[in-house]
């Protein structure tokens, strides 16, 4: 499908690339070739993206999946403006998107989101100013955590949902690749270590596909998303090779040893079972049934943690300690975290709504700059991890303790709209709604659960990589039960 832009459109797309094609042509002079290389690939994107705007976006996707294993291993990874090329992307996309706004082409329903997202920078400005925090944690905040809605309204309003479908497909197939790497990596290691990148953690031999360094947190986390779909597809659709897809996916992701992800690994088999059950048994006598199946599914999974923790298994010991031990509790980095940020508050009551401003508390920013309260309460923390328990800081923690309650609650908010979306997808009662709709829908109420789970154990939902699929995943289902809606009416 081409995008329908005006040529008046067309033109400015085409006079601002040739623009920046020709400043940067200029830089090459003084910075080297590399720069007239990313002046022509501006032109060809730029072009392509005007011909087929689908393109752009499988060509984000792809570059997000092997980046990390390219700028590890490739000479490409030398040059700084190589870490930038989803930034690019991205700032394409919103190029297209910003021209969709001022033709007034862009879906009404979906202005919402650019209400929260104006709101949130509002916050965050504020937030700057009064705590005099670096501008590069303003700027951090914005690329970092607005992204997902930056792609999920470039999707709703420059793709269709037949678009969207293909994408989500195709990505839940990268899963199959990605598993092949991590195989291969978990075969090898100690011998030739192909592809295998050092860990944060001391589990050196986890498999991290081509996520590239710190990967293998990013593979655990992904195949964990990618399972949700395939899984959801199979039991709404019926289709069978949604269930390879489901078994590649635990693969890849017993592969990752991402241990923090087992909990809800747990909670999503019961919600999978529940589902399951309210599709399968419709009758006179579903409600026991479905009691026993229930039982059936607890009993199971209680089973597998007894037998885990009297086989002394080390992560299920680890779990136990957690669970059973006052000190070991409050020695988790998260904990010490919501201490320090408890303490900032009791000592500066302004900072509940306001929050210490980006970049002066927790995240890789405040590292870099070293702000106040980070050298205060973090930094000599850092030296010692061993596990996802023990780092210290979360997107949670993050957002609340530099933005305040007010910029959380804005933040927070348009996931639940989204969430909301999906619940209303899911139960709406109508011949229009396909199989593939209904299993999107649930697939999306289940990811916005994992998301919430992810936001508390780790900061990872910063990485663009793991919120692509699900901002296209939220894009499907938020323009299905519009165009549905709008049918009925």
């Amino acid at each position: 499908m081409l995008i329908t832009l005006s040529a008046r459109n067309n033109f400015f797309v085409l006079f601002i690339t040739v623009v920046a094609s020709i400043l940067l042509s200029g830089l090459s002079l003084y910075a080297g070739p590399l720069w007239g290389i990313l002046a022509f690939a501006l032109i060809a994107l730029a072009i392509l993206s005007l011909m087929k705007i689908q393109a752009l976006f499988y060509l984000l996707f792809l570059w997000l999946s092997a980046a990390g294993f390219i700028l590890n291993y490739f000479p490409l990874g030398e040059y700084a403006i190589a870490t930038y090329v989803d930034e690019i992307l991205v700032f394409l996309l919103l190029i297209f998107l910003s021209f969709k706004f001022a033709s007034r082409e862009v879906s009404g329903e979906s202005s919402i989101f650019v209400i929260g997202i104006s709101l949130f920078i509002i916050f965050l400005s504020i937030s700057t100013l009064i705590n005099k925090s670096p501008a590069i944690g303003l700027l951090n905040f914005v690329s970092t955590y607005l992204k997902f809605f930056i792609i999920f309204l470039c999707a709703v309003n420059l793709l269709g949902d037949d678009d969207l479908k293909r994408m989500i497909t195709f990505a839940v197939f990268t899963v199959l690749i990605q598993s092949a790497a991590a195989a291969l990596q978990y075969i090898t290691f100690g011998k030739t270590n192909i592809l295998v990148g050092s860990e944060i953690t001391n589990i050196k031999d986890a498999a991290c596909g081509l996520f590239g360094r710190y990967g293998a947190h990013l593979l655990g986390h992904f195949s964990v998303i990618t399972l949700i779909i395939s899984s959801s597809l199979w039991l709404f659709t019926g289709e069978k090779r949604w269930i390879f897809y489901s078994v590649i996916s635990l693969v890849a992701f017993i592969l990752s040893f991402t241990e923090s992800d087992y909990i809800f690994i747990i909670f999503y088999i019961l919600m999978l079972g529940s589902e399951f059950l309210s599709l399968r048994l419709k009758g006179k006598h579903e409600r026991q049934f479905r009691f026993i199946g229930y039982s059936m599914l607890l009993f199971l999974i209680l089973l597998s943690v007894y037998s885990a923790l009297n086989l002394h298994l080390e992560t299920a010991q680890r779990y136990k300690k957690y669970l059973t031990s006052a000190s070991a509790i409050k020695g988790m980095g998260k904990m010490q975290a919501l201490k320090a940020m408890t303490s900032i508050i009791l000592e500066e009551p302004q900072h509940v709504i306001i929050g210490v401003g980006p970049g002066n508390f927790t995240g890789g920013v405040a590292q870099k700059v070293e702000g106040a309260y980070y050298k205060k309460y973090v930094g000599f923390r850092v030296r010692s991890i061993f596990s996802v328990a023990d780092y210290w800081w979360s997107t949670f923690i993050t957002l609340l303790s530099e933005t305040g309650v007010l910029g959380y609650l804005v933040y927070a908010s348009m996931f639940v709209i989204i969430y909301l979306k999906g619940l209303r997808l899911k139960g709406l009662v109508d011949p229009g709604a396909k199989p593939f709709d209904k299993a999107c829908a649930f697939s999306l109420i289940s990811v916005m659960i994992f998301l919430l789970f992810l936001s508390f154990m780790s900061n990872l939902l910063e990485a663009t990589v793991l919120m692509f699929l699900p901002s296209i995943l939220s894009a499907y289902v938020w323009k299905r039960y519009h165009i549905l809606r709008r049918a009925r009416l």
